[in-house]
């Protein structure tokens, strides 16, 4: 029965989707300052740091390609 998924995908309103990059991002980045750091101590900061540039560039990147969608000629 898993085949069905593939013929009839399960379609989420956009809203849901953009809502389920933040638990993305701050998946990735656990897993990469927990590698990548040397003490453990400063660890939340640095995952909430890494946080909001992703979630920031990932803004940028969606509004600077809104604008080349809507007004390139």
């Amino acid at each position: 029965m898993a085949w069905r998924l593939f013929y009839y995908p399960v379609v989420l309103p956009v809203s849901v989707v953009l809502w389920l990059v933040v638990p993305l991002s701050i998946g990735v980045a656990v897993v990469y300052k927990t590698v990548r750091t040397d003490n453990l101590r400063r660890l939340p900061l640095q995952v909430a740091v890494l946080v909001g540039y992703v979630l920031a560039g990932l803004a940028v990147l969606g509004a600077g390609l809104y604008l080349i969608q809507e007004y390139w000629p």
